[in-house]
């Protein structure tokens, strides 16, 4: 939900702001089960649909979605985004859309945070690093993993300073500055 609501009314519908909505729907057609993304966004003001879009998922598109919905939604909004940004996700995002999908389930396994979990979550950053060595976040994502593991069952020596060199040389990646993942 974006807003900037002065009017906290919360039995009533917003009259001010605007909604987005994104919804997921399986559907089977043809003999095929098929994901669709809707996405919405309504101006509270005059109830208007600003913008109103809906995505097929396939295993190869996530990127191409994100892609065009940031900008869709930047040209609805009237409100680019800003360089600096759009640098950024240059940088950190895989090229490969496929790798994608296994980043976000990466990261569902870390969230998970137990022992089983953060072993998955490891293995699959370890693959996706291996096969995409440019997508730096991912290499981040698996040293915090690793350092989330450390903490639960401590790691030997070799692995201990194979992690603190990780970490070392992840630091001073300047497409990782002053990320969250760094602070983390």
């Amino acid at each position: 939900m974006v807003h900037d609501k002065i009017n906290y009314n919360i039995d009533e519908p917003s009259s001010s702001g605007k909604t987005l909505s994104i919804a997921f729907v399986n559907q089977r057609q043809y003999r095929a089960q098929q994901c669709f993304m809707s996405v919405k966004l309504v101006d509270n003001a005059d109830g208007s649909t600003m913008l109103d879009k809906r995505y097929v998922i396939t295993n190869g598109n996530q990127l191409a979605i994100q892609n065009d919905l940031l900008e869709s939604l930047s040209k609805a909004l009237n409100q680019p985004w800003p360089q600096r940004m759009q640098e950024m996700l240059q940088q950190i995002l895989p090229h490969r859309g496929a790798l994608l999908t296994n980043f976000y389930q990466a990261h569902d396994y870390l969230l998970h945070g137990d022992d089983k979990s953060l072993n998955r979550a490891s293995e699959l950053l370890g693959e996706i690093v291996q096969s995409s060595p440019e997508f730096t976040y991912a290499r981040a994502e698996k040293a915090l993993v690793d350092v989330v593991r450390h903490s639960q069952h401590p790691l030997d020596e070799k692995q201990l300073a194979a992690l603190n060199t990780e970490i070392d040389n992840i630091v001073t990646l300047p497409e990782l500055n002053n990320l969250s993942i760094i602070y983390q």
